[in-house]
Protein backbone atom coordinates (compact mmCIF):
# COMPACT_ATOMS: atom_id res chain seq x y z
CA UNK A 1 0.00 0.00 0.00
CA UNK A 2 1.21 3.22 -1.02
CA UNK A 3 0.95 6.01 1.19
CA UNK A 4 0.64 9.61 -0.13
CA UNK A 5 1.59 12.52 2.23
CA UNK A 6 -0.44 15.17 2.77
CA UNK A 7 0.18 18.72 0.86
CA UNK A 8 0.18 21.75 3.06
CA UNK A 9 -2.55 23.86 1.32
CA UNK A 10 -1.13 26.93 2.96
CA UNK A 11 -5.18 28.20 3.44
CA UNK A 12 -3.38 31.90 5.11
CA UNK A 13 -2.73 33.05 1.41
CA UNK A 14 -6.17 32.50 0.18
CA UNK A 15 -8.66 35.35 0.17
CA UNK A 16 -12.20 34.79 0.25
CA UNK A 17 -14.13 36.97 -2.36
CA UNK A 18 -16.13 40.37 -0.98
CA UNK A 19 -19.36 38.93 -1.66
CA UNK A 20 -18.63 35.71 0.00
CA UNK A 21 -18.11 37.50 3.62
CA UNK A 22 -20.92 39.66 3.41
CA UNK A 23 -22.78 36.95 3.37
CA UNK A 24 -20.63 34.75 6.05
CA UNK A 25 -21.30 38.72 7.70
CA UNK A 26 -25.23 38.06 6.87
CA UNK A 27 -25.58 35.44 9.08
CA UNK A 28 -23.24 36.76 11.87
CA UNK A 29 -25.06 39.68 12.38
CA UNK A 30 -28.43 37.71 12.44
CA UNK A 31 -26.90 35.77 15.45
CA UNK A 32 -25.59 39.16 16.78
CA UNK A 33 -28.83 40.90 16.84
CA UNK A 34 -30.44 38.18 18.67
CA UNK A 35 -27.99 38.46 21.84
CA UNK A 36 -28.56 42.27 21.13
CA UNK A 37 -32.14 42.16 21.39
CA UNK A 38 -32.12 39.51 24.31
CA UNK A 39 -29.88 42.55 25.88
CA UNK A 40 -32.43 45.39 25.72
CA UNK A 41 -35.25 42.93 26.75
CA UNK A 42 -33.60 42.63 29.69
CA UNK A 43 -32.55 46.04 30.03
CA UNK A 44 -35.96 47.15 30.03
CA UNK A 45 -37.97 44.62 31.83
CA UNK A 46 -35.40 44.82 34.82
CA UNK A 47 -36.45 48.88 35.18
CA UNK A 48 -40.43 48.18 34.67
CA UNK A 49 -40.75 47.63 38.25
CA UNK A 50 -39.49 50.93 39.12
CA UNK A 51 -40.69 54.15 37.20
CA UNK A 52 -37.66 56.06 37.87
CA UNK A 53 -35.13 54.06 36.62
CA UNK A 54 -37.07 53.23 33.44
CA UNK A 55 -35.92 56.88 31.05
CA UNK A 56 -32.50 56.62 32.59
CA UNK A 57 -32.33 53.15 30.80
CA UNK A 58 -33.68 54.15 27.45
CA UNK A 59 -31.57 56.78 27.40
CA UNK A 60 -28.00 54.71 27.45
CA UNK A 61 -25.95 57.13 29.47
CA UNK A 62 -23.41 54.94 30.19
CA UNK A 63 -20.24 54.87 27.76
CA UNK A 64 -20.47 50.84 27.10
CA UNK A 65 -24.34 51.08 26.83
CA UNK A 66 -23.98 53.94 23.70
CA UNK A 67 -20.95 51.87 22.33
CA UNK A 68 -23.74 48.62 22.63
CA UNK A 69 -26.15 49.99 20.99
CA UNK A 70 -24.48 51.37 18.17
CA UNK A 71 -22.94 48.15 17.40
CA UNK A 72 -26.52 46.82 17.34
CA UNK A 73 -27.74 49.71 15.17
CA UNK A 74 -24.93 49.01 12.83
CA UNK A 75 -24.99 45.24 12.94
CA UNK A 76 -29.40 45.76 12.32
CA UNK A 77 -28.70 48.29 9.35
CA UNK A 78 -26.33 45.86 7.73
CA UNK A 79 -28.49 42.63 8.04
CA UNK A 80 -31.14 44.22 6.90
CA UNK A 81 -29.20 45.46 3.56
CA UNK A 82 -27.47 42.44 3.22
CA UNK A 83 -30.77 40.36 3.53
CA UNK A 84 -32.69 42.56 0.56
CA UNK A 85 -29.37 42.64 -1.41
CA UNK A 86 -30.08 38.22 -1.39
CA UNK A 87 -33.57 38.84 -1.76
CA UNK A 88 -32.58 40.53 -4.81
CA UNK A 89 -30.43 37.60 -6.17
CA UNK A 90 -32.54 34.65 -5.58
CA UNK A 91 -35.35 36.76 -7.29
CA UNK A 92 -33.11 37.25 -10.23
CA UNK A 93 -34.10 40.96 -9.85
CA UNK A 94 -30.28 41.91 -10.49
CA UNK A 95 -28.62 38.93 -11.68
CA UNK A 96 -26.00 36.29 -10.56
CA UNK A 97 -23.22 37.37 -12.49
CA UNK A 98 -19.77 37.43 -10.17
CA UNK A 99 -19.51 41.48 -11.03
CA UNK A 100 -23.09 41.91 -10.12
CA UNK A 101 -22.43 40.20 -6.91
CA UNK A 102 -19.31 41.78 -5.95
CA UNK A 103 -20.94 45.65 -6.98
CA UNK A 104 -23.86 44.86 -4.55
CA UNK A 105 -21.69 43.58 -1.73
CA UNK A 106 -19.68 46.99 -1.92
CA UNK A 107 -23.20 48.93 -2.07
CA UNK A 108 -24.05 46.70 0.64
CA UNK A 109 -21.06 47.88 3.11
CA UNK A 110 -21.16 51.64 2.41
CA UNK A 111 -25.12 52.08 2.65
CA UNK A 112 -24.93 50.75 5.79
CA UNK A 113 -22.78 53.06 6.78
CA UNK A 114 -24.21 56.05 5.53
CA UNK A 115 -27.73 55.16 6.75
CA UNK A 116 -25.89 54.39 10.08
CA UNK A 117 -24.40 57.84 10.24
CA UNK A 118 -27.51 59.45 9.10
CA UNK A 119 -29.67 57.67 11.54
CA UNK A 120 -27.23 57.79 14.82
CA UNK A 121 -25.65 61.78 14.66
CA UNK A 122 -27.89 63.39 12.32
Amino acid sequence: MNKKNLINLDLDIRKLPINAMVSILHRISGIMNIFFLMWIVKKICCTVEYREKFFPVLSFRSCSSKIIFYIFCISFIYHVLSGVRHMLIDFNIIGYSITISKVSSVLTIISTFIIFFLLCFL
